[in-house]
């Protein structure tokens, strides 16, 4: 899930727009409505309410909160689950008591949510104001995406850092691709979802077969190992759970590097051994 805000001036133009279009003739857009803190459900109705709540703060310019969640096309939230999520988010960036509009399109490939919602309280009269909401809504969606099973989305923030000179450097002296390092927030992540890979592993053998299971592999870069998928890269030492530290790694599973050493000379006799086969049944396939 993504999510984009704005604060605007006017409840009851965008209520308009949410309900019946830009040209104020397209309901059919609406799959539904919900409304929170508020004593009636009609949107455009409510929307004279939140402009009267407004008028309490004298200071307050732009009192809509305008907030929009967007899944990806494969996921098809229900109703309530985009509702829970909503009122969540709401919650933790401190409008969950503020008066709120909910309105779901079904005009998209995508399920989104629109979110009105009343930067000033109607309870103190003072307007809300959190400069940093947006990282606050991230971390809820990401947890929800979880919760629910619908597919993360990259954010803005989670994208992966383009390879600095140095590192295109060392990557061009050993001959292979630099690759692009995941963000700190997106390595945060992968570590959750790798916390079990490590628990009771054997070998560096037994640790690339639960990575590839999750589609991820090990390799050598300059001094230090990389987790790989895709292009994509983080820091082993940057994954491993709490008291397990790169060094106790090596000392229980043995030199990495001599570990994959090992396995490539293996590769390599497995590769000899298949292509004198190959060759002796070409030869007698000659003679027959």
């Amino acid at each position: 899930m993504i999510a984009v805000s704005s604060r605007s001036r006017c409840f009851h133009r965008l209520a308009g727009y949410l309900t019946r279009g830009s040209d104020r003739r397209s309901p059919e857009r609406v799959a539904w409505t919900d409304t929170r803190n508020l004593p009636v459900e009609d949107p455009e109705m409510a929307a004279h309410f939140m402009g009267a709540t407004a008028d309490l703060s004298k200071r307050c310019q732009k009192p809509v909160y305008h907030l929009i969640l967007s899944w990806d096309a494969c996921d098809k939230p229900e109703p309530e689950a985009m509702s829970s999520i909503a009122d969540s988010v709401l919650t933790q960036i401190g409008l969950g008591e503020h008066e709120a509009i909910y309105v779901a399109h079904q005009d998209r490939d995508h399920p989104h949510l629109h979110i009105m919602a009343n930067r000033v309280s109607a309870e103190t009269g003072k307007a809300w104001d959190k400069s940093y909401d947006y990282r606050a809504i991230r971390n809820v969606l990401r947890e929800k995406e979880i919760e629910f099973g619908f597919k993360q989305v990259e954010a803005r923030s989670d994208k992966s850092r383009a390879p600095s000179r140095a590192e295109m450097a060392i990557a061009n002296r050993e001959g292979r691709p630099a690759g692009r390092r995941l963000s700190k927030s997106a390595s945060k992540r992968l570590k959750e979802r790798l916390a079990d890979t490590f628990r009771g592993v054997e070998s560096w053998e037994d640790l690339d077969h639960r990575l590839a299971i999750k589609r991820y592999e090990l390799a050598v870069a300059g001094g230090g190992i990389r987790v790989v998928r895709d292009g994509l890269y983080a820091k082993l030492s940057d994954l491993l759970p709490p008291k397990l530290t790169a060094k106790r790694l090596h000392q229980k599973l043995g030199d990495f590097k001599a570990c994959r050493k090992s396995k490539e000379r293996k590769r390599l006799e497995r590769q000899q051994v298949l292509t004198k086969i190959r060759d002796r049944q070409a030869i007698e396939r000659d003679i027959d």
